[in-house]
């Protein structure tokens, strides 16, 4: 998702590429990125697909087609009506009625608000005197555009919202979309590592402690037909991620020769989570520690196996 929407800013950045003469002689001035309000068939345009992740934005209320904001220095890079440059939308779409009245849709701000030293003034081009509602619109756009005045300072340039008005980047936007769609846990922990033991128990690991694995009790929570939750080792318990790796018969009697080597008992309240946090707490020495901490996490590793 942030990669094809990076193609939303390249097109707007690069507008003197080739490309982008091209999708506009195809899709319109704006490239058909403005059109947020109807659905566009994917099939045979791959640029179709970049103008639909909009509606992937939106379902995950992110409103990324009006994150862009072009800011205006001498206004001669800057479409009035179909930039948004004043306000929270283009132009064109909250003043629909004067739009439809103008003759250069393609207009500047430059062409539309004349500046010169102190003097300040707005040259319309209507195909007939506003009149009615269009009228009340027109006071309404003037009235927005009496504390406006050029910077001067440079070229006109784009910004984007969701980067606090800096430029865009995939990584930010990939941030935004992670912070939306992935869970949040309570208590967060990262990949555990340790040496001693290959990386792929390590992210094995990971996995169990999230729940990650087809145990019965998760499959039945999914809706697949199963004969039975049960344990099919023991028939004792339900099948749950603590209860294969802790609870079973042949489990329990696995960690109690650990733990009876280890000269201590089993805590009564112990867990999956609980065990592979703590398995290095050995204080006699940081060597011993991590002796310790890879032998539970290859065992818990074992355990599966069987």
């Amino acid at each position: 998702m942030a990669l094809l929407g990076k193609w939303w800013w390249r097109f707007r950045v690069e507008h003197d590429a080739f490309w982008v003469k091209v999708i506009k002689s195809i899709h319109g001035r704006d490239g058909g990125l403005g059109n947020s309000n109807s659905f566009i068939s994917n099939r045979g345009s791959i640029w179709n697909g970049i103008r639909n992740i909009d509606k992937e934005f939106y379902k995950i209320n992110l409103d990324f087609s009006n994150s862009f904001v072009k800011v205006v220095s001498d206004g001669s890079e800057t479409l009035f009506w179909e930039d948004k440059w004043l306000g929270e939308q283009p132009l064109h779409v909250m003043f629909n009625r004067l739009y439809r009245l103008e003759t250069s849709k393609d207009a500047t701000v430059r062409n539309r608000i004349i500046q010169q030293d102190s003097s300040f003034s707005l040259n319309w081009n209507w195909v007939r005197p506003p009149a009615g509602r269009t009228a009340t619109e027109l006071s309404h756009l003037q009235s927005m555009l009496e504390g406006f005045r050029y910077t001067g300072d440079g070229k006109d340039h784009w910004e984007w919202s969701l980067n606090n008005n800096k430029p865009f980047y995939s990584c930010i936007l990939r941030g935004l979309i992670d912070d939306i769609l992935l869970p949040s846990l309570d208590n967060p922990t990262e990949t555990m590592r340790n040496n001693l033991i290959p990386q792929k128990i390590s992210v094995f690991l990971w996995r169990a402690q999230r729940n990650r694995f087809s145990v019965r009790i998760e499959l039945d929570k999914k809706r697949y037909d199963l004969d039975s939750i049960r344990c099919p080792i023991c028939d004792n318990a339900l099948e749950s991620i603590d209860h294969i790796f802790l609870e079973c018969g042949f489990t329990a009697d696995v960690w109690n020769r650990l733990f009876r080597w280890r000269g201590i008992s089993i805590p009564i309240d112990i867990n999956l989570s609980s065990l592979l946090q703590n398995s290095s707490q050995f204080p006699s020495s940081n060597t011993l520690s991590r002796i310790w901490q890879a032998t539970t996490w290859a065992i818990v590793a074992l355990v599966c196996s069987f």
